[in-house]
């Protein structure tokens, strides 16, 4: 068994005394012993109480690293690339394009542990008491973004240790090993991962509490129709549609906000929550669109085949003034390529 050896003075004597431990300045620890692990895999995890030797277990695998963050760059900067960037900072789940421009030091305890494994997300790589200083809401969407990133990419042999069971069925590792039992289980969870939203229709007032997590205004209009859905009883996404005037098409709508709480963003919440909108639309037989340059939102529906593009999809307008106008109501930038869509059901 490993040992290590420590420099005994008067408050080890106490201490061992006080409760008949005998003790000559020799500690001994259990190393668990990982058995051989497969070939390929995607996702590993290690899983166990604190101090049943998840550290020493992923030692044996990797080592993690801290990534170092300039105080005066914003957390988008620190990497390659801004394609890069939003990859790794949605295989996270951190959606929010205001968050991707602060400093890393003004971030919340939840955007730190998501852009620290951002940053570090790449084959090989190992993580430390992942998801402990999170809630498990935060830690249920960021195991879920990681194995969907996992599943779509060619990233392997990533490892985690973490003392939370309940990541399982979201982290849906390819091994587990129980640091307590000391068994491998290899194979992806079977445990059912299942999020029911609830729809509401609601007035615009409900805006107030997902306002300040919009990527580009807080405003809204007040002749929206909007909808809010709650996950146990937890308002969790809202979605306000308004009438698209226009001379030819008839019953005609268009998303005008959508905005999901960052501690449930990358479960696809979003996505699922405005195609269940553009729905209800569809079935009474009027026409939803949709614009948005929000490349995850966009790459959706570009692969869904609920969702068709408009003839302006990714196509960079060459109006002479930076704003031009659809509608009475709806303007767009002209110097910048959008994904627009309508659904099709």
């Amino acid at each position: 068994m490993p040992s290590v050896q420590i420099q005994t003075d008067e408050i080890t004597a106490q201490a061992s005394a006080a409760f008949d431990y005998e003790f000559t300045g020799t500690t001994h620890f259990h190393t668990p012993q990982i058995p051989k692990l497969p070939h390929n895999y995607k996702i590993g995890l290690i899983v166990g109480p604190s101090g049943s030797g998840k550290t020493l277990a992923l030692n044996t695998i990797g080592k993690p690293k801290d990534p170092t963050w300039d105080p005066n760059k914003a957390i988008i900067s620190h990497f390659p690339d801004f394609p890069t960037a939003v990859k790794l900072l949605s295989a996270v789940g951190l959606n929010s394009i205001p968050v991707w421009l602060k400093p890393h030091h003004v971030l919340s305890t939840g955007e730190r542990a998501r852009v620290d494994i951002a940053r570090n997300l790449q084959s090989g790589s190992v993580f430390d008491e992942f998801t402990s200083t999170v809630d498990r809401q935060t830690a249920r969407s960021l195991a879920a973004s990681i194995r969907e990133h996992a599943d779509r990419t060619d990233i392997h042999h990533l490892t985690f240790a973490s003392c939370h069971r309940d990541l399982i069925p979201w982290l849906d590792p390819d091994w587990t090993f129980d640091t307590l039992s000391q068994t491998l289980h290899v194979g992806r969870s079977l445990q059912c991962r299942q999020i029911i939203i609830r729809v509401h229709r609601c007035d615009w007032h409900y805006w107030r509490t997902f306002r300040t997590h919009h990527y580009l205004t807080h405003s809204i209009h007040k002749g929206a129709q909007c909808y809010l859905g709650t996950w146990l009883e937890t308002p969790v996404v809202f979605t306000a549609v308004l009438a698209l005037p226009h001379p030819k098409l008839k019953d005609a709508f268009r998303e005008h906000r959508s905005v999901v709480i960052p501690e449930h963003q990358g479960l696809g919440i979003g996505t699922a929550f405005v195609d269940t909108i553009a729905e209800l639309y569809h079935r009474q037989g009027k026409r939803f669109y949709s614009r948005t340059i929000h490349p995850r939102v966009g790459k959706h529906r570009q692969n869904s085949p609920k969702w068709t593009p408009t003839p302006s999809n990714l196509k960079k307008q060459t109006h002479p003034k930076a704003i031009t106008q659809i509608s009475d109501h709806w303007t767009t930038d002209t110097t910048r390529i959008c994904y627009s869509h309508r659904y099709t059901g």
